[in-house]
């Protein structure tokens, strides 16, 4: 079968090698990104940024910076052309498991779906080799063919929204064991002590790769809480888990480093200033602009929740582009300026108070870059839960963990220890320069934003998606004719719509699990949509009508429960003059910030207007 291509909305495409799984397509999916390896950054191919392997198919992410994309796709088929059907040299795993009741929820009802006893389940499944065709959804979470044709059933009709970390899990011809606590929609049949993902280790953070082959050891109980114990330990290496002595099996990616590629430059250590956190707030967490080029093994870009928003926060602080910054999800932070002054730029439905080391209070409202001397208290009241942000002049110093300092609440990566803001938590940031002390920054009106309509459904515009044909003709007139409802089912990971369901036509709702960007509207079986953020999974096996255009995205960030949406379906062509035209309109935006003399500080701007000789003028509280 031919290779062919689908747009994954208008910064993305998949290819596909086969429609059902089979080792031919996994080793063409596999070779094609060797062969990405090679030629990305050569001639049409500089447009890409990472991709994804999956089961049957790559999808391959375009650079947001790239002005121009046209030809990418054709030239990405020609090259899927010349995959070739071996499969790479994997190694042989032995992983313990524990079937036990208490850890297999799905045990009973998986057998009696089958006809078989829970005793059959458990013996076909420590009898299989499994062979790892993917990693996706989350880090380090591998997706495993060959279970027997007896255990295959379908994914539950409704996902969970929680299963606990390393849980074993199947459904059809594949397993997986989720790495965290995460949402999930498979029969949970055991779980294994040992971690599937870790910076820790010595050669690579995740445990298993494409090509891989992995057998289960059962183990009791007992031995589970005794191998979880001793496998938490930071010295714990897997290498312990080969079924003998063989060597590191090279996958294909896009990156092969852990470095801080990609992040904002830090501040040097002589001009940094401390913020003391004296009260975290709920859900405040360092965030900048994502981690691209891991989700070949399982890692969510992640990033700012509102791009737009988190930019101009950014820009009033006079930091950085990408600089990391504090995300407040309806709550805000109280701190005190523990070091040199800091320009503070605060962006969102919000407003700071600051009480000043000299005794006078002030309230500064959203968008605009106040400086802050030190022994100054500061805190944030949030209006609303949709998306604010505190950025600082020279960013947020942590260390970046795979490229970013944005934090991965699920996997607990980056920020403060993979963790939201605690009191008694300590931040460096960059320092003010004494030259810009004496001004504050101002983001003028949106001449584009119409006046909010409260009454009116927020419109989102989308492209059509890989499984369109999955849907009948009268399920799809539907979707775009109806009002949604965002349920409060709702994080960082995806909204859930309250609504009429979606009706799956022949194809069916289960596909095999493909490439997933932020804005991807997947339909599971219920026929309820879900709209996926700034920490979608990497690959998901739900289909995907539509998805929602870049230039759309921080309108998607700012929805909170009991927002009304409606989809509004246009054109590639269209869907790349809009987000040339929004992002083009949004730096002019940026450029057209003003600076503001502080009380008591020369004007810079005004000098420069009146082109004065001595460069001094001499200010009155009249002005």
């Amino acid at each position: 079968m031919a290779p062919w291509i689908q747009a994954l909305g208008d910064g993305a495409w998949t290819i596909y090698f086969g429609r059902a799984i089979t080792r031919q397509a996994n080793a063409r999916a596999l070779s094609f990104c060797s062969l990405l390896a090679r030629h990305a950054g050569t001639g049409v191919l500089t447009g890409i940024l990472e991709w994804t392997p999956a089961f049957t198919s790559v999808t391959v992410h375009a650079d947001p910076r790239q002005e121009t994309l046209s030809g990418l796709d054709a030239a990405l088929l020609d090259l899927a052309g010349q995959a070739e059907d071996q499969l790479p040299p994997g190694r042989t795993w032995e992983i313990p498991a524990c079937f036990d009741e208490n850890y297999a929820p799905d045990l009973h009802s998986l057998a009696e779906a089958c006809s078989l006893s829970p005793e059959h389940i458990i013996e076909r499944m420590q009898e299989s080799m499994l062979t790892v065709g993917m990693l996706g959804f989350m880090p380090g979470l591998p997706y495993l063919d060959g279970i027997p044709a007896e255990m295959q059933q379908p994914r539950r009709k409704t996902p969970r929204t929680s299963v606990p970390e390393r849980s074993i899990a199947v459904a059809g011809t594949q397993c997986v064991i989720y790495p965290w606590q995460c949402p999930a929609g498979w029969h949970l049949l055991g779980r294994t002590p040992v971690p599937l993902f870790s910076l820790n280790w010595k050669s690579r953070p995740a445990l298993l790769a494409p090509g891989d082959s992995v057998r289960w050891r059962p183990i009791s109980v007992d031995e589970y809480l005794e191998l979880e114990q001793a496998c938490a330990a930071a010295d714990w290496q897997p290498e312990s888990l080969l079924a003998d002595a063989q060597t590191q099996a090279q996958t294909p990616s896009a990156r092969f480093s852990l470095d801080s590629e990609g992040c904002a430059p830090a501040a040097v250590a002589e001009s940094r200033s401390c913020l003391e956190i004296l009260d975290g707030a709920w859900g405040v967490s360092v965030q900048d602009e994502g981690r691209s080029g891991w989700r070949y093994l399982g890692v969510p870009l992640a990033g700012a929740h509102d791009p737009e928003t988190f930019r101009i926060a950014n820009a009033l602080a006079g930091a950085p582009e990408g600089s990391a910054a504090l995300e407040l999800l309806g709550g805000g932070p109280r701190f005190r300026v523990a070091g040199p002054a800091v320009r503070c730029g605060l962006a969102g439905d919000a407003l700071l108070k600051v009480s000043r080391a000299s005794g006078e209070s002030l309230e500064i409202p959203s968008g605009r870059g106040t400086v802050l001397k030190p022994g100054d208290v500061a805190s944030v009241v949030c209006h609303s839960p949709r998306p604010a942000y505190l950025a600082f002049s020279g960013g947020i110093q942590l260390d970046p963990v795979l490229g970013s300092r944005s934090t991965y609440l699920r996997s607990r990566l980056g920020g403060l220890e993979g963790r939201t803001l605690q009191t008694g938590d300590r931040l460096e940031t960059g320092s003010l320069p004494a030259s810009e002390q004496g001004c504050d920054l101002l983001l003028g009106p949106d001449p584009a934003r119409e006046p909010a309509d409260d009454a009116a459904p927020v419109e989102l515009r989308v492209i059509a998606g890989p499984q369109r044909d999955h849907f009948t003709p009268q399920a799809l007139e539907q979707f775009y004719s109806t009002v949604y409802t965002v349920s409060p089912q709702a994080d960082r990971m995806g909204l859930r719509l309250h609504g009429p369901a979606l009706e799956h036509g022949e194809l069916g709702a289960d596909i095999p699990s493909d490439g997933i960007v932020p804005g991807a509207i997947q339909v599971p079986a219920d026929g309820m949509p879900i709209i996926l953020l700034s920490d979608a999974q990497t690959t998901g096996g739900y289909t995907k009508p539509c998805v929602v255009i870049r230039a759309d995205m921080p309108l998607l960030g700012r929805l909170v429960p009991g927002d009304r949406i409606r989809f509004v379906e246009i054109g590639m062509q269209e869907a790349r003059r809009v987000q040339h035209e929004a992002a083009a309109a949004f730096r002019r935006r940026l450029d057209a910030i003003e600076r503001l003399a502080v009380a008591g500080a020369p004007d810079e701007s005004r000098l420069r207007r009146a082109n004065l000789a001595s460069g001094i003028i001499i200010s009155s509280s009249n002005e």
